[in-house]
């Protein structure tokens, strides 16, 4: 019940499978004007290492976009790789594992609320708001906490 009504603060679109999110990820990233903040777990190659995203992250960068990260608690064991082979990419490690994987495109424009979830996961049932600045706002928050 709760989340139908959180639903109600904006358009958003549902996507499931690791492709499906691979692809509205990536367009999310190259329609990004100002900001992206991503909120991960592990930073999973099969994700960030997908040349897709890599590509429509390092377009963005090109295009003035500021990138932070945040993701852990365990430490990526590939770090010369996939998304943190994009220079200028600010990534801090999280002090706790975060509640739900999310993303904010220009401070809630678009906001991607996945919940959090193991490796190797097929589906991963995902939410993207737009026009939810009030989304955006509760999620910058988390990655404040999960940084401090």
């Amino acid at each position: 019940m709760r989340f139908q009504k959180l639903m109600s603060y904006g358009d958003y679109d549902f996507n499931a499978t690791a492709e499906d999110t691979k692809g509205k990820c990536s367009e999310l990233f190259r329609g990004a004007e100002k900001s992206i903040t991503i909120i991960s777990g592990d930073l999973n190659d099969g994700f960030y290492g997908d040349e897709r995203v890599i590509s429509a992250l390092k377009e963005a960068q090109g295009n003035g976009v500021t990138i932070e990260v945040v993701y852990g608690p365990t430490k990526s064991t590939n770090r010369k790789s996939g998304i943190f082979s994009i220079p200028k990419i600010k990534i801090y490690h999280a002090k706790s594992r975060p509640e739900h994987h999310m993303m904010i495109i220009d401070n809630g424009k678009h906001v991607r609320i996945e919940q959090s979830h193991g490796k190797g996961a097929k589906e991963t049932p995902a939410v993207i708001f737009h026009d939810a600045e009030i989304i955006a706002d509760k999620a910058n928050r988390s990655f404040g906490s999960l940084v401090s």
